[in-house]
């Protein structure tokens, strides 16, 4: 059960880091499309 455990606890960890990376390259689109598109709605 510890395995299962810890197996678990990687994959949440992995998923907090998959949202923060997709939350960065997101901001950075953001910036760097911001001279070529309107801006967008303040997300």
């Amino acid at each position: 059960m510890a395995g299962q455990s810890h197996r678990l606890n990687q994959f949440r960890v992995a998923h907090e880091l998959a949202d923060a990376l997709t939350g960065v390259v997101r901001s950075l689109a953001g910036l760097s499309c911001d001279g070529f598109n309107q801006p967008t709605d303040g997300t």
